[in-house]
């Protein structure tokens, strides 16, 4: 009977350690996701006018948003089905092709245009604050350091220089030839 009741508390103390570094862990992901949250960081930086501005345009532009965001998840999906079929349908494909890219270049539309507006209505010191975050959005940004990061097309340039845009992508030397259509 002793040896049982060994047994069990061991078995009781393990459940509880491994219930606490659960625990621990989740909380510790939850804090790192939550703290990151580059709006919160580039509204901390601006004016109290300046949040509220922003806040009202963000909230607005979002629920306009919403709907061509449900559209692209749409084509999105039929995009997967498609290159997911037995059969490709490169027809299909081309067609729902086009209607994203029409999509997305509404929302990039979209994005400038509110860009704009924020602008028109943000003292200079605050528009410098919002340049920051909208050139972010080409460069990329790491959510772990927090840091800016060029694209993997802009590896190995500065960013400023034009010549970066116009290079082809680093590929390994003793990558085989593309293959030739039949």
């Amino acid at each position: 009977m002793s040896q049982m009741s060994n047994n069990m508390r061991m078995i009781f103390t393990i459940s509880i350690i491994l219930n606490v570094l659960l625990i621990g862990w989740a909380a510790g992901m939850a804090y790192k996701h939550y703290t990151y949250n580059p709006m919160q960081k580039m509204q901390a930086e601006m004016s109290p006018e300046a949040r509220n501005i922003v806040a009202r345009t963000m909230q607005k532009a979002f629920r306009e948003g919403r709907e061509e965001m449900k559209k692209a998840r749409a084509v999105k999906k039929d995009i997967k089905a498609i290159l997911s079929a037995p059969e490709f349908d490169a027809e299909a494909f081309d067609a729902k092709a086009k209607t994203l890219s029409e999509i997305m270049r509404g929302m990039g539309q979209r994005r400038i245009e509110v860009t704009k507006e924020l602008a028109s209505q943000l003292s200079a010191a605050d528009r410098k604050v919002l340049s920051e975050r909208f050139s972010r959005g080409f460069h990329g940004h790491d959510k772990k350091t927090g840091k800016d990061r060029p694209h993997a097309f802009l590896k190995d340039h500065d960013r400023k220089d034009e010549s970066a845009y116009t290079d082809g992508p680093d590929l390994p030397e003793d990558m085989p030839p593309a293959p030739q259509p039949k």
